[in-house]
């Protein structure tokens, strides 16, 4: 669950906001539950939602496309900015695990407009076997010496 809400001193950095996001996003992607389903909760004012819905950054299609509709998303997507996003990613996410490459598949199954400019979004998080092949082959197993 994360919650975007505007911050008294009005300096939003929504850049940093969907960097998180997108952290949230792969961390669930990567996780293997077996055939259980996967579900991001976020809740946010206006501030994020009008982020989310313009179409210069590149994730528009999240809050656009229509409910119960799966698309693909990917770090590499983000448009202007990308330094910073891209700092705030690798800050959480290892680079051996190519997460500004990744792609991830999400359904946004439930959204609800709430009073004072909120709302409230629940977004599957798609299973990606692929994902997982390419994690696997690129997982480094440490040996143990002994000395």
């Amino acid at each position: 669950m994360k919650y975007f809400k505007r911050i008294p001193s009005d300096k939003q950095d929504r850049t940093s906001y969907m960097a998180k996001l997108m952290v949230d996003l792969l961390k669930l992607q990567y996780l293997e539950l077996g055939s259980s389903k996967k579900y991001f909760i976020f809740a946010t004012d206006d501030v994020m939602n009008t982020y989310l819905k313009n179409k210069k950054n590149g994730f528009s299609t999240i809050l656009s496309s229509q409910a119960k509709t799966t698309i693909t998303i990917s770090s590499g997507i983000k448009l202007g900015k990308t330094k910073h996003f891209n700092e705030v990613i690798l800050k959480d996410i290892p680079e051996s695990l190519s997460p500004l490459l990744q792609s991830i598949q999400i359904n946004r199954i439930y959204e609800k407009h709430l009073p004072k400019n909120h709302s409230l979004y629940v977004i599957e998080v798609m299973a990606n076997n692929s994902l997982y092949a390419d994690v696997q082959e690129r997982t480094v197993v440490p040996t143990l010496c002994f000395e």
